[in-house]
């Protein structure tokens, strides 16, 4: 082997890996493990001690960096929902309009992630088990098991929530 081919075999090396990790970094199972990991902040609607919406939006963050491309934009949009939830000043009311609209705004996304998320994870963030749309996974994506599936009375009351009338 020539100096060139070795040269070629000395970039791929570096580049390859960099390529593989980022791919196991937003694999599905990388993903539905770290909503797993993370379901608790990413359920959080109440936050009453300093560092309760910093630790969602750290959770929030950390899930999104594990978003599959088939949700990526969504996981970023909403984060910055919450990032700029998180830097509002309460007392300021037309801040809170801005992100009230903005979280208004994004609700497909929120509802995309929740969609895509139960379809591929069986995890059901916020509670939500969506009872409507079914999600298509993209070709060659299977369903991941995890042991974080609702139970019979999460289901119950979601679905008694999320059913139209």
């Amino acid at each position: 082997m020539g100096l060139r081919g070795c040269a070629a075999i000395a970039v791929m090396s570096v580049m390859f890996p960099a390529c593989s990790s980022d791919a196991d970094a937003r694999s599905e199972g990388a993903y539905c493990a770290s909503v797993a990991a993370n379901l608790g902040q990413l359920d959080a609607t109440t936050f009453t001690a300093d560092g309760d919406v910093g630790a969602a939006l750290a959770a929030w963050r950390e899930v999104s960096s594990h978003a599959p491309v088939a949700v990526q934009r969504e996981w970023a949009a909403m984060t910055g929902v919450l990032d700029a939830a998180a830097s509002v000043d309460a007392s300021d009311t037309a801040a809170l309009q801005t992100v009230a609209d903005l979280a208004r705004l994004h609700e497909p996304d929120a509802t995309r992630i929740i969609e895509y998320t139960y379809a591929l994870c069986r995890v059901a963030i916020g509670g939500v088990v969506p009872t409507t749309v079914p999600v298509t996974l993209p070709p060659g994506v299977t369903a991941v098991e995890t042991t974080a599936a609702p139970t019979a009375e999460t289901t119950a009351a979601t679905t008694a929530t999320t059913t139209p009338p």
